[in-house]
């Protein structure tokens, strides 16, 4: 225990140490400014966080699933992918980033960058084009068009809590 203690002084130290030769006699205002972004940022998640599980709350209400249940973690994005209809894509979710890594790793070992660099964009533009189609199905489920794909696609707990507010309806065999 003692250990970790010295080593967080030290970490410390070497933090302040930099700060002061950056910035010399001005280095405690710019951690202050440090200190409070950091809290800034803490509690635009927590506010996002409490957004998006009201959301998941009231339109699992809507799909006729038990809200209690969108606070067990990870069951809340299987069920999005649920009620949008394609629920085996999840589990794509889950394999893309172990291949992504495995591939990775070994063209690491092999020194190719280049097809390190491939595979990572392919594997961000496959991931990028399920989670649109996710979020197109979601919006036809629910009676809206492509304004509200994009609005889920970018501004994701915030649509869905208006979603879980507004009148539109769930339909399962919309598409």
């Amino acid at each position: 225990m003692n250990n970790g203690i010295n080593l967080n002084l030290d970490l410390q130290e070497s933090f302040e140490s930099t700060l002061r030769q950056v910035y010399g006699s001005n280095y405690q205002e710019v951690l202050a400014v440090l200190v409070v972004g950091c809290m800034i940022i803490g509690i635009v998640f927590l506010i996002t966080f409490i957004i998006n599980k009201v959301g998941d709350y009231l339109v699992f209400k809507k799909v006729g699933e038990a809200p209690h249940k969108c606070f067990i973690p990870c069951y809340s994005e299987y069920m999005s992918y649920n009620y949008a209809g394609i629920p085996l894509v999840y589990f794509l979710m889950w394999i893309l980033p172990i291949a992504y890594l495995i591939i990775s790793s070994v063209l690491q070992q092999n020194n190719n960058n280049d097809a390190l660099n491939i595979v990572s964009i392919v594997y961000s533009v496959i991931v990028l084009f399920i989670y649109a189609y996710k979020c197109y199905r979601i919006s036809k489920r629910f009676g809206h068009g492509i304004g509200w794909t994009i609005g889920l696609f970018f501004l994701w707990p915030f649509f869905k809590l208006a979603l879980g507010m507004g009148k539109s309806q769930y339909n399962k065999d919309a598409i």
